[in-house]
């Protein structure tokens, strides 16, 4: 289940659905510039420098737009369909204590457009 902290982000895909696993390998940063973080943004999660893996997050609202420029941008979601799923994502409101959805989220099309 990913991690649906409100106004902030939805973080998924950690092979071991435990949000703690990874792919047994790491990325190295290749960090933004400040300010370059919007609703759309897609950027990996880590632990700390260099640790980038499997897991990433999308930005969903102004808390995630202001994190300071520690996590990889490597996508977005750029068109108004895409961003309404993200809003509706960021909308629900079952979460447990941690954060995460009571609900199975899965996505289930992407579309990657190389620029």
């Amino acid at each position: 289940r990913p991690r649906l902290p409100q106004d902030f982000d939805p973080q998924c895909r950690d092979p071991t659905a435990t949000r703690t696993g990874g792919p047994g390998y790491r990325v190295a940063d290749e960090l933004p510039e400040a300010g370059e973080y919007e609703i759309g943004s897609i950027a990996m999660a880590n632990s700390g420098p260099d640790t980038n893996g499997s897991q990433f997050f999308i930005i969903a609202g102004p808390n995630g737009a202001a994190l300071p420029p520690q996590y990889n941008l490597f996508g977005a979601v750029t068109d108004d369909d895409g961003l309404g799923v993200v809003a509706e994502t960021n909308a629900i409101g079952a979460l447990d204590n941690s954060g995460a959805s009571t609900e199975e989220l899965r996505t289930l099309d992407v579309e990657i457009i190389e620029s």
